[in-house]
């Protein structure tokens, strides 16, 4: 079997914007799921995990914000 080394690692969830962030959140048995109830994202209620609290950048996407914060944490 081959060995594996990780070099680095990051995190962006509901729970927080690290690694370390998220895992102090599981520990303390807080979960990021919560009932979703948006008429623009489905007809009905979901149970999901919506990142909510994120920094306004008019430059960037929704997806490149939350990738931009991961990458700049490692």
């Amino acid at each position: 079997m081959k060995k594996v080394w990780m070099v680095a690692d990051s995190v962006v969830s509901p729970l927080g914007s690290t690694s370390h962030a998220n895992y102090q959140k599981l520990r303390q048995g807080i979960s990021g799921i919560t009932l979703v109830d948006d008429p623009r994202l489905s007809p009905g209620p979901f149970f999901g995990g919506p990142i909510l609290e994120l920094p306004k950048d008019a430059a960037l996407t929704r997806f490149e914000m939350i990738s931009s914060m991961a990458i700049a944490d490692l």
